[in-house]
């Protein structure tokens, strides 16, 4: 569905005029479809980028707004050149296992979340230039026109007019309704959740750690973990 169909979708759900909307206006369904597609990538996690970034000499630390601004959040990184899976890892692991885990350098074999816009890679690269791969979830795209559709698959386009639908029934305090559809629109999200997640098992059914890595335990979070 393209944005000019799926705004006279939500229309006609709440009874309002598609040419003469009174409930919103156009800019303000506008800004409420898109932010249904910040919802539905945040909650179900299905849209996957990737971005090359060029290590620096000693620096530990790289926000992700410098790498990519739809970054939602990191989940693997690699070394192209060395065909190298860079370990999802917490602070805590490299305090517990060096006393000063900072000073060490070397082409990095670990990485961590600090928080959700910055992540750190050890050891930090002795030399820099070395290419870094970084896939991430990403905040979708916002719809430009009318005839501008979400780059989302066409089963997660039918989760948008929902959203919008919810919004709307919310704002005329129709609750009964409203928790009808909110219900039915994280259906809608867990199903694409399933599916993102489906793939992204069979991905790694064919993927091996093609090098080595340092004996480090780690209590990552699963999000990252199983990603690794």
């Amino acid at each position: 569905m393209t944005r000019g169909e799926i705004r006279a979708r939500i229309l006609e759900a709440l009874n309002d005029s598609v040419e003469s909307p009174q409930l919103y206006t156009t800019t303000q369904l506008n800004e409420i479809i898109n932010d249904a597609g910040e919802t539905i990538a945040e909650e179900a996690n299905i849209i996957r980028r990737s971005v090359d970034i060029t290590l620096r000499p000693g620096h530990t630390y790289y926000y992700t707004r410098s790498i990519g601004p739809d970054c939602l959040v990191p989940t693997r990184l690699w070394i192209p050149s060395l065909n190298r899976r860079l370990i999802a890892l917490s602070e805590s692991n490299l305090d517990d296992w060096r006393e000063r885990p900072h000073l060490v350098t070397d082409t990095p074999w670990n990485w961590f979340p600090v928080s959700w816009d910055l992540f750190g890679v050890w050891p930090s690269s002795t030399t820099g230039g070395e290419l870094l791969r970084m896939d991430y979830l990403a905040w979708p795209r916002n719809l430009l026109d009318d005839r501008d559709a979400p780059e989302m698959n066409e089963a997660e386009h039918t989760a948008y007019y929902i959203y919008g639908v919810l919004e709307g029934l919310l704002k005329r305090w129709d609750y009964e309704r409203a928790l009808v559809t909110f219900v039915q629109f994280m259906e809608m999200v867990n199903g694409a959740t399933y599916s993102a997640g489906m793939q992204q098992f069979q991905h790694r059914l064919f993927q091996e750690r093609m090098a080595g890595t340092p004996d480090l335990p780690t209590n990552i979070g699963t999000r990252y973990a199983t990603s690794q």
